[in-house]
């Protein structure tokens, strides 16, 4: 599982640099080479046919959740990198797919640059075996990294914007704020004008059917050549490293027409594959304007999400869709009238509970009350014991929401709550505490706390020890 953020950023140093044999010349793209794997030279391809170089027990597992690192030849899988989360799959023993399958968890690149290939079940090294990508995942992370390359563009060249960074997570299963791809731009916000002109600039390229290749320069003299005609182009973004620094193959992935940008990862071969461009939001984040977005098939979730909201919402509400937001605001305020309302009402229910209370415990022997109420949590218990101090600060309260007086209720967890003289409830304290068969703490003439249940008896239990520790201390 991709579960951290993977972020690209847009310069120099993050240029995605591909390993090569140093005797390899030219810079033009061919199916030939071998440096590039098969999920980044034939992006939509699902399987290959390959062997088995190496498989090593993963470092650090315990015995029973062992994983293996299995290197291929070569792989469609394509290991994580260049912001784009990994490709998951399945390497089947033997050139025939329908042999047993083994499950590829997850996949990165060792120190050599290998793509690394992690399963949990070893595989015999020389092993002919297939190599098959899970394509939902592979298209789906393909639509938003090529829809990333192309919102770039179109936000640099109608804004002057750079893109410093960008985040993209494998898609969930229900949609939401993780679903959403993001890019950090070098301007703190954008005005809603430029949004609706860069959202329908980058859907006039998708409908347009660009086509999406790759160039691939290394420091020879003819990708030197190469070079020079990409960026006479006009449509580089950023720059690119200095020829004589290129001692490997540099990777660019040009949308015709459009942008010509360096990057590792696997992308589409049209804009038209795109299907549609949706920006869902923008925030600020360390004072640069991010980006949400959406592609493809996203989109499409996305909407299918909310029309099924939308229908249960007009059953719910009983109106359109044009009437959600003014039921919705009218509700929420009702809302907010009726928590008022009910405010008052237990203050007042409060008050006179208090006023009872403090009546019963200047009657009493000891100076000491005991208000039960099954339906009770501890802020109303509170607020009765407020009342009641104000009118008898001498008194020694217990107030208790019991579990056995009401069936219906029968489920809720027992609360109890001590107030009065911090010196007569720190006398006492302990001692309810166990006869209510509760944990509790506090200080300052306050002692609360709770249990599973609270029963009549044990109620009666803790006044009648509390009436005895307080005759006792007044005999003293």
């Amino acid at each position: 599982m991709y579960n951290v953020a993977r972020t690209f950023r847009s310069t120099v140093q993050s240029l995605q640099v591909l390993t090569a044999h140093a005797s390899r010349p030219h810079c033009r793209y061919q199916m030939g080479i071998t440096s590039l794997l098969a999920c980044q030279r034939e992006p939509h391809l699902t399987s290959i046919e390959t062997h088995v170089l190496k498989c090593i027990p993963l470092p650090g597992k315990k015995s029973q959740s062992k994983k293996w690192q299995v290197i291929l030849k070569d792989t469609v899988i394509f290991p994580e990198g260049g912001g784009q989360p990994s490709d998951t799959g399945s390497i089947s023993i033997g050139k025939d797919s329908s042999q047993a399958k083994v499950a590829v968890l997850d996949m990165s690149r060792n120190e050599a640059r290998d793509a690394v290939h992690v399963t949990d079940q070893p595989i015999e090294e020389g092993q002919a075996v297939t190599a098959a990508v899970d394509w939902d995942r592979r298209f789906d992370h393909m639509q938003q990294h090529t829809g990333q390359h192309l919102l770039s563009a179109v936000v640099e060249r109608l804004t002057g914007a750079d893109t410093v960074s960008w985040e993209l997570h494998p898609q969930q299963v229900d949609t939401s704020t993780a679903d959403t791809v993001t890019i950090d731009l070098s301007v703190p916000t954008l005005t809603t004008t430029q949004l609706v002109g860069i959202e329908a600039q980058c859907n006039a390229h998708i409908r347009a059917a660009h086509n999406i290749k790759q160039l691939v320069l290394d420091g020879s003299p003819e990708g030197q050549a190469e070079r020079q005609q990409v960026i006479e182009k006009g449509n580089l973004r950023g720059k690119l490293p200095p020829a004589d620094v290129i001692e490997d193959l540099l990777r660019l992935i040009e949308i015709e027409g459009v942008d010509i940008n360096p990057c590792g990862g696997t992308h589409l071969s049209c804009t038209s594959e795109l299907q549609v461009l949706k920006i869902v939001g923008l925030e600020k984040s360390r004072g640069q304007a991010r980006l949400r977005f959406m592609v493809g098939g996203r989109v499409l979730a996305a909407l299918g999400s909310a029309l099924k909201r939308e229908v249960a919402l007009n059953k719910a509400l009983g109106c359109g869709p044009g009437e959600h937001e003014g039921h919705v605001r009218a509700l929420v305020a009702g809302k907010k009238d009726s928590i008022k309302a009910q405010k008052g009402l237990m203050e007042e229910l409060a008050s006179l509970h208090g006023r009872k209370l403090a009546h019963q415990c200047q009657q009493s022997q000891g100076g000491v009350g005991v208000f039960q109420r099954p339906d009770a949590d501890l802020q109303y218990l509170s607020l009765v014991a407020a009342f009641a101090l104000e009118k008898a600060p001498s008194c020694l309260l217990l107030l208790v929401a019991p579990t056995d007086t009401d069936p219906s209720r029968k489920d809720q967890t027992g609360v109890f709550l001590l107030a009065g003289p911090a010196d007569r409830v720190d006398l006492v304290s302990k001692q309810v505490a166990e006869s209510l068969g509760a944990k509790g703490g506090g200080r300052s003439g306050r002692y609360q706390g709770k249990a599973e249940q609270i029963t009549q008896a044990q109620v009666q239990e803790a006044m009648q020890r509390m009436t005895a520790s307080i005759a006792a201390a007044q005999q003293q």
